[in-house]
């Protein structure tokens, strides 16, 4: 399985892949007190009269991030300005600080800043509307006119060329963490997919 639909970035072909543990839902947020749009298509428009202007900010380049910056570049014809650091997370304060007019969020990221009213969550990135606290009214990019749907998968991978009695260990370990009651209880709170 690639990582993303339609993305296949060439490090994953290095790696021999042990688990495909998790997908991630991602959501498009700006600051709640933006002016310039109030939708995820109020920004592609603000985008388009504004090259280069709108600034995603997140993880360092060629990251997830990144990779959604391009893909509503490709699908809205738009130039947002990426913007990365060490950890998508330096992101945020930029973002309610008004440095930065965009951040990708996770579910379990935006939940407790949208509830406290500091951010909004302007599109989610599936295929259809969620299940989940707050994400469950946020509605997607497609919705909205703009054919953007990213996964964040999260997987163990090993140097290629490992001996198959390590992969092995590997697929027996990990097969027994994910049917622990917490590793569930994990997936369940954090909104994640398996």
């Amino acid at each position: 399985t690639p990582i993303g639909r339609g993305v296949n970035p060439p490090y994953y072909e290095q790696l021999q892949l042990l688990a495909h543990f998790l997908l991630a839902d991602l959501i498009v947020c700006s600051a709640a007190n933006n002016r310039n749009y109030q939708t995820f298509a109020e920004m592609i428009d603000y985008a388009k009269k504004n090259p280069g202007q709108v600034k995603l900010g997140g993880a360092q380049v060629g990251s997830t991030d990144h990779i959604v910056a391009s893909l509503i570049d490709k699908a809205a014809g738009t130039q947002i300005t990426y913007v990365g650091f060490n950890a998508g997370a330096e992101a945020i304060p930029q973002v309610l600080g008004g440095t930065l007019d965009l951040v990708v969020l996770n579910p379990d990221e935006a939940q407790d800043m949208s509830e406290a009213g500091e951010i909004r969550q302007l599109a989610i990135l599936t295929e259809q509307r969620v299940r989940h606290r707050t994400a469950g009214a946020v509605p997607t990019a497609r919705e909205q006119g703009y054919d953007v749907v990213y996964d964040q998968v999260w997987a163990f991978g090993a140097p290629p060329g490992i001996a198959p009695g390590i992969v092995a260990w590997w697929d027996d370990v990990l097969g027994k963490l994910v049917q622990t009651q917490s590793w569930k209880d994990f997936v369940e709170e954090n909104a994640f997919r398996e």
